[in-house]
């Protein structure tokens, strides 16, 4: 079993801090695709956390 399915908190933010990556994708798990997809799930979510003013 994948460490990201056992143990999905890679996903979440963590404060201030919002990873992403191949490696935590819930789908596309260690490839590219993964990694971009979690990369522009990230960035919305700095994006909305800025806008709201939480960051």
């Amino acid at each position: 079993m994948h460490p990201v399915r056992a143990v999905p908190e890679p996903r979440r933010p963590h404060g201030r801090i919002h990873l992403a990556g191949g490696d935590s994708a819930p789908m596309g798990i260690g490839g590219a695709e993964g990694a971009v997809e979690t990369g522009a799930n990230a960035a919305r979510n700095v994006a909305a956390a800025s806008a709201a003013g939480r960051h």
